[in-house]
C-alpha cells in the first residue's frame, strides 16, 4: 500500500496537480446608499479557512417596493441572491439586465428563495467570459455592477435598479490546480 501511495504522489506532482490556495470572496453592498445590513454569518464552504463574519442579508427600501438581498454562503465564486417584495409582503418579479460582461444573472431555471420571496442568483465569473477584462475573482469596479428590472405579477415595470458592488476578502481555500 505504501508503495502504491509514493507512486501516486509521484505522478501527481510531476502532472503539475498541486494543491493552490485562492482568495474566498464575497459580493457586498454596503457602500449601497440607504441600505440596511439585517443580519452576519459566515461561510458554509467547510474548505475555508481564515474566514470572519461578514453581512449576509440585506434591505433595501425604495419608493415602490423593497429589494432583499441574501449573500450565497455555499459557493466559492462571489454570488448574491436579488428578490423584491411589495411592502405589504408580497413577492415581486426580478427580470435580469445585462449590464457586465464579468457578472451575470444564472439563467438555469433554479428557483431561489429568500424568506419565500422568488429571487435571481446574481455570479461575479470574470474567468467564464471571453469579453471580462479580468481573471478570475479580482475586483474591477467599473464592471461591478448588478441590473435588474422589478415588475409586478402584471409584467407592470415598477423600477430599473443598478446597484455597485464591492468584493470582500475573507478568508482562503484550497484546491488541486491540475495546469
Amino acid at each position: 500500500m505504501r508503495k502504491f501511495t509514493i507512486i501516486f504522489l509521484f505522478i501527481l506532482f510531476s502532472s503539475g496537480c498541486l494543491p493552490k490556495s485562492f482568495d474566498y470572496k464575497y459580493i457586498s453592498l454596503e457602500e449601497v446608499k440607504d441600505i440596511n445590513v439585517l443580519s452576519h454569518g459566515v461561510s458554509q464552504l467547510s474548505s475555508l479557512k481564515s474566514s470572519n463574519k461578514m453581512p449576509v442579508s440585506y434591505e433595501l427600501k425604495k419608493e415602490a417596493y423593497v429589494l432583499v438581498f441574501e449573500i450565497d454562503r455555499g459557493n466559492y465564486w462571489p454570488s448574491i441572491l436579488v428578490g423584491a417584495k411589495s411592502f405589504g409582503g408580497d413577492g415581486l418579479v426580478v427580470e435580469a439586465v445585462s449590464v457586465s460582461s464579468c457578472g451575470r444573472f444564472e439563467k438555469w431555471g433554479i428557483d431561489y428563495n429568500i424568506d419565500a420571496i422568488p429571487a435571481l442568483r446574481y455570479v461575479w465569473s470574470p474567468a467564464f467570459s471571453n469579453s471580462c477584462e479580468v481573471s478570475n475573482n479580482e475586483s474591477y469596479p467599473d464592471q461591478q455592477l448588478i441590473g435588474f428590472k422589478v415588475k409586478n405579477d402584471s409584467g407592470e415595470v415598477l423600477g430599473k435598479e443598478l446597484l455597485p458592488f464591492s468584493l470582500i476578502n475573507n478568508g482562503i481555500y484550497n484546491e488541486i490546480d491540475g495546469i
